[in-house]
């Protein structure tokens, strides 16, 4: 068993820095002498901490220059780009991949590991093609701590809430999602509200990475272009979710995600997380998603065809990493899938709800930790 270990990881309100949290949490309480190198300022304010966890990690944290060796173990969670570089001579790297391709860098940087982990098996498949073998894949869990079932509120209107989440980028289809939406369901003022009849959108798309003017001003323009300018009393945006436990009650409160027809993902957590928490999802049957999403808990829509992930933002061409294609849908398969997902929406997702019970971080931290003793 492992008695010490190394990790490398952002902690914060992002995606990465809440898979790293939790991976810190099951380190904890498994009791294994962790140093923790952080990647970036700590940022705990989404979290609801307990006073021993956030003294563990502060000491952690202090010891690591003290005691780090080149002989203990490093977990580092990261992307491809920028992990060429470990604190440790034993190189483990969870690290997050979109496209349908390798570049000859992430190659030799995946190379110089002793083993790399992707999440969700669709990016090990892609790499397997390059005949990398020191290669796996992981599951993301559910962080029933900070996500777990709440009481709907009971509309008299007998509404159907969807939610359109995520960071507002291209491969993620937000504008095109927003715009298919609003042309379907979208409600401009003086068109009447029918009881029993009529749909709600709830978008949390803040991308933290839009973070000076240009960038905003881009965002806002999106967003304009993708209603026409239209004014949708119907659509509800919210700028900036602080803490789980309000990201958890709009979760609780949608009956039907369609964050999940992004075209590429490792995993795609908020689609996951509705889905377990026994609501819908309508997810593009392609890259991540495969590794949890099936015909019997979600409301599946096959890709017809691929695009280039390329955005000239997260994406830009002829650098040495995140390149390639991803998967594109028909909007016409989508409206069907909408349609379907109407009419089930306020029946629970049992089967939806047993990914609780097959996706826990525990599972994950253990298989890590087998692989790494193997290793």
């Amino acid at each position: 068993m492992i008695d010490k270990l190394i990790v490398e990881a952002p902690i914060n309100p992002l995606s990465l820095g809440n898979v790293s949290y939790n991976i810190l949490k099951i380190l904890r309480q498994k009791e294994i002498k962790v140093l923790y190198c952080p990647i970036g300022n700590i940022d705990l304010s989404c979290y609801k901490v307990d006073e021993d966890f956030k003294s563990w990690l502060q000491s952690a944290a202090q010891n690591f220059l003290k005691s780090f060796n080149r002989d203990v173990p490093t977990w580092k969670i990261w992307h491809i780009n920028g992990s060429h570089q470990f604190p440790s001579n034993r190189r483990y790297l969870l690290t997050f991949h979109e496209s349908d391709s390798g570049t000859p860098e992430e190659i030799n940087v995946i190379k110089n590991t002793n083993k790399t982990f992707f999440c969700g098996e669709y990016s090990k498949h892609i790499f397997e093609e390059y005949g990398l073998t020191n290669i796996d894949w992981f599951p993301l869990g559910m962080d029933n701590e900070s996500y777990y079932k709440i009481t709907k509120n009971k509309y008299e209107d007998n509404r159907i809430n969807w939610f359109l989440g995520g960071k507002f980028e291209n491969r993620k289809n937000t504008a095109r999602l927003l715009k298919i939406w609003a042309k379907k369901f979208g409600l401009t003022p003086g068109q009447p509200w029918i009881s029993g009849k009529q749909h709600f959108l709830n978008c949390a798309i803040t991308n933290p990475f839009f973070q000076n003017d240009q960038m905003r001003l881009h965002f806002q323009q999106q967003i304009h272009e993708a209603l026409e300018g239209k004014r949708y009393y119907n659509i509800q945006f919210f700028e900036h979710l602080r803490t789980n436990a309000e990201y958890n009650n709009l979760l609780n409160e949608s009956h039907i995600d369609i964050t999940g027809m992004s075209s590429a993902e490792s995993w795609n957590l908020p689609a996951f997380q509705i889905t377990a928490l026994g609501g819908w999802s309508i997810v593009l049957n392609a890259t991540g998603h495969k590794s949890w999403a099936n015909e019997k808990n979600s409301i599946l829509v096959n890709p017809s065809s691929k695009r280039s992930i390329i955005d000239n933002i997260f994406f830009i061409p002829n650098t040495p990493f995140s390149q390639g294609n991803c998967f594109d849908f028909n909007d016409e398969d989508l409206l069907i899938a909408m349609d379907k997902a109407a009419q089930i929406a306020h029946t629970p997702n049992i089967e939806g709800e047993k990914l609780k019970e097959e996706f826990t971080y525990c599972k994950l931290v253990d298989k890590i930790i087998e692989a790494t003793e193997q290793n």
